[in-house]
């Protein structure tokens, strides 16, 4: 029934907005790293996985050039990097749910960090490419090139 599912609607927001109004203020800077990125759709164009050592970096530099972020490059610069990859794809998760439910996280956000949603891609993936020497991403069509199965069991004599 249409009112169950707009509760059920309701109840997922209300629950992704509590998540929002707890996170501390650099899991916050996380979040909004991954969520600009999935709402730009360029996360896949960042070269490693969520909560890989390499996206930490890439917070932790941007973080440190913000005098206002001293807090957050701090919190940063003492992260592990199993926490990091922990707390990376929570942040993930949540900015993915903030996006399917159409909810603005900002309002929600400490207030240091609702204007500071560092996205790398650009920049990255430009020099990603020529410092690692790593090819750009094929098309679609390209990724999984079909190929001709192997029969070589075939050739085999059998005794019949």
């Amino acid at each position: 029934p249409p009112s169950l599912i707009s509760s059920t609607k309701n109840k997922m927001e209300e629950l992704i907005i509590q998540k929002l109004e707890k996170l501390t203020i650099a899991d916050a800077y996380i979040f909004n790293f991954y969520f600009q990125e999935l709402k730009q759709n360029t996360l896949h164009l960042l070269p490693k996985k969520v909560g890989s050592k390499f996206h930490l970096d890439l917070l932790k530099g941007a973080a440190s050039k913000d005098p206002s972020l001293a807090n957050v490059s701090r919190d940063l610069g003492t992260i592990t990097p199993p926490t990091f990859h922990r707390r990376s794809n929570t942040m993930a998760t949540i900015a993915a749910e903030a996006i399917v439910y159409g909810i603005d996280p900002k309002p929600y956000l400490p207030k240091e960090v609702q204007d500071k949603a560092p996205s790398f891609t650009k920049r990255i993936v430009g020099e990603h490419k020529k410092s690692y020497d790593i090819p750009a991403p094929a098309p679609p069509s390209q990724c999984h090139p079909y190929q001709e199965p192997s029969f070589d069991w075939y050739d085999h004599d059998y005794p019949q």
